[in-house]
This record gives structure tokens, sequence and C-alpha cells, in this order.
């Protein structure tokens, strides 16, 4: 056990939140809470705020869900948190609480923090007894891997139930299905997306899944917006973007398009500035047809600080600072006009803020097409009125 007197010293060589089960030494830790030396971002777990302020935003939120898998080893995460640990981590406003799932056949206490919340999952326990012995519950172990390689770390236990690196969770089908009820839609996207290109989900699997629970509430709701799930959307952020697109009325845009290069070259110079690939990949696509008959084609380019600041990022670029990143893209740019497309660009921002007003009047500009005015009211129905008539509870 960790001794008091030395704890912040003590504390300096963990990154982990650490649990004190002594009285005293909680006590004691509190009152460095207060003095600022400590944090306490779980109940009866602690870590010195240097470390705990030097933790990326992602590991934070991880860490939470490990001690609060910790303090419940026999509970199953479910909802955005147990999407977190299956590789798809939300903005930290949707986890200021760890959620569970509970059946008929659990039982559970309301504890000190109103930290907790459960959903019931039907036998989300069945067969939790099959499982193997647990492996030590590890943050670190699961932020090492390589986003690709969930598929594989996941070891199914039964249809709503798994284990990743020690964790407990609902099965990424059924997260999927809790997460749709759960949050808004241009989030739930982006969650469904990720894990349904993370575990090989295909439509066939999700049909199924669905008509076994066909007596779910809001399962019509669910099918609906499961039916906007697309494996090749390249991140989170995209995701959201294209679900404005859809709440707003647009034509679904292909993703992650590969053209031509009209600049590559053996010859020319391998610089990070230069887009010297054989092919371009553009992250959104219409083909708009021209008041003369003919079809032009619109790429759409969604930007974000990372890509010009994160050094993770840069590295896997080739580029060595933001400038090399900026160059490239202008370079990447000048390929696709000379193809005959049109350009746009628009920030993350400009599809978060204001319900993505300015990323919808730049679509409009562009002459981006609209589905037809029954497919926007079929939306407007499922996407907007039906949430707020069922008083869908969202985080």
């Amino acid at each position: 056990m960790i001794q008091t007197d030395d704890m912040t010293r003590e504390y300096k060589n963990y990154v982990e939140l650490t649990r004190l089960d002594d009285k005293q030494e909680r006590a004691c830790a509190r009152r460095k809470v207060r003095k600022g030396l400590l944090c306490e971002p779980m109940l009866g777990w602690f870590i010195t705020a240097e470390a705990w302020t030097a933790l990326p935003k992602d590991r934070q939120i991880v860490e939470k869900i490990r001690a609060a898998a910790v303090t419940h080893p026999n509970e199953i995460l479910s909802g955005v948190s147990a999407a977190a640990i299956l590789g798809a981590i939300l903005w930290p406003r949707f986890h200021r609480h760890v959620h569970f799932a509970t059946d008929e056949h659990t039982s559970t206490r309301n504890g000190k923090m109103n930290v907790y919340v459960r959903h019931y999952v039907k036998d989300c326990r069945k067969d939790l007894y099959k499982r193997a012995t647990l492996n030590p519950v590890s943050a670190e172990k699961l932020l090492t891997y390589d986003s690709s390689y969930m598929y594989w770390l996941y070891k199914r236990i039964s249809d709503v139930a798994g284990i990743v690196c020690g964790f407990l969770v609902t099965s990424p089908l059924q997260t999927m299905l809790d997460v749709v009820r759960q949050i808004e839609f241009e989030f739930a996207l982006a969650v469904c997306d990720t894990l349904a290109r993370l575990y090989h989900i295909t439509r066939e699997q999700i049909d199924e899944f669905l008509t076994k629970r066909a007596r779910c509430r809001g399962i019509d709701y669910v099918r609906y917006v499961l039916g906007f799930i697309r494996t090749d959307s390249d991140n989170g952020g995209e995701s959201f973007a294209r679900a404005r697109m859809i709440k707003a009325g647009f034509e679904i845009p292909e993703l992650q398009v590969s053209v031509r290069n009209p600049f590559y070259s053996s010859q020319r110079d391998n610089n990070p500035t230069l887009q010297n690939t054989k092919t371009v990949r553009v992250d959104f696509m219409w083909k708009v047809p021209g008041s003369d008959g003919r079809t032009r084609c619109v790429a759409a380019e969604m930007d974000g600080r990372d890509k010009y600041t994160d050094a993770r990022m840069l590295v896997d670029s080739g580029a060595q600072d933001g400038l090399d990143v900026l160059l490239r893209q202008h370079d990447r740019e000048g390929a696709l006009t000379l193809l005959g497309m049109t350009v746009l660009r628009f920030q993350f921002r400009e599809a978060y803020e204001k319900n993505g007003e300015s990323m919808i009047l730049k679509l409009h500009r562009c002459g981006i097409p609209m589905v037809s005015s029954q497919e926007q009211d079929e939306r407007r129905k499922w996407l907007i009125e039906y949430p707020q008539k069922h008083r869908l509870k969202f985080e």
C-alpha cells in the first residue's frame, strides 16, 4: 500500500489511476486533492494532478472506464463506454458517466457518486460463466494497439457480450444498437461507422441482429439510422460531417474515391511537400449534372487542426511540419483541378458548430444536389421528429 506521507512523490511514478482502499489513506489523499496536488477522477482512485493533466483526453476517458471496470469486475460496459473500449472514443462530454449493461439477473445498488448509468440489455449476462480467466484490465495496453487490430483482440462470449483487453463489454452490434438510442444521430453514426469498419460488420449481420431484437424499444429508429452506415468512412469526423449532410437533405456522397494523379512521375522529386502518388483520394465526391447536360465532379475535403499539428499524424504522413502538409495539399488540389473537378474545402468546426450551417451553405453554393422532397420528409421524420416525439434521452 502506498504511504500517504510520500503520496505525492510516489504518485509521480504512476501514469494510471491507482485505487486506495484504506479509509485513512483516502482521507489524506483527498486533503491533497483540495491542495491541487492530486486528482480523484473516480471515487477512491487517485493520481497526481500533473500526471493526469499530461494524459491525452482519450487516455483519461479510458482510465476512468478502467477504474469503473476494476471496481465492478462482473459488470458489462455498455453504450458509449463500451464503444470507447471497442475503439470508438467520443468527446469527453459523452463520458461524464460510465455505462453498464444490466438484465433481470443483475443485482446492483446505488453508489455514493452518480457516475454510473445502467441500461437494460436482455440476457446480457447469459453465458458469462464461459469467459476465460480475465487478463488484468489495462488502459495502456488497449491504447497501444493500432485500431485495426481491435478485431483480433475482441473475444466473443455471446451475441450481446464479449471481452477485450480484460474489459467486459457489450458486443459491437449490441453497442451500436445502444449508442443509436442514447446519443444524437451525428455522433451515433460516427461511432457506428467506426465499429462496423473495425469489426468487419456486414449489412447482413446488422439485419440479422436487429431481426432477433424486433421487440426492442425504438428498433425501427435504430434500423433506419443503421441504414446509413458506411465502412469506408475514414474517421469519425468525416462520419459526423456526412451525418450533417444527410440531415440537411443532400444526396449522400461517394466516400474515399481514388482518382488518377496527373502530376505523378517517377522522375518527380519525392519531396514531402508534393503529392507524388499514382492516385489521389478525396474525402467526399458528388457527380453534379450541369444545365448543359454535362456532369461535373465536386470533391469536398474536410480540414482539421490535427493534420497540421499532431506529431503522430505528421510522422505518418511523412511531413516534417504543418507547412509541408499545407504545401502538399495545394499540389494535390492542383491535380484535382487539372482533372476538371471543383474542389470544396470545409473545416470540421463548420460541420460541428450551429448545426453545420457554414458547411451546408458551402454545399448549396457548390450546387450539391438534394434528395427528393419525399426522402427529405422521411429523414426529417426519423432524424428530427422521432427523437423529439419519443423523448429519446440523449447524453
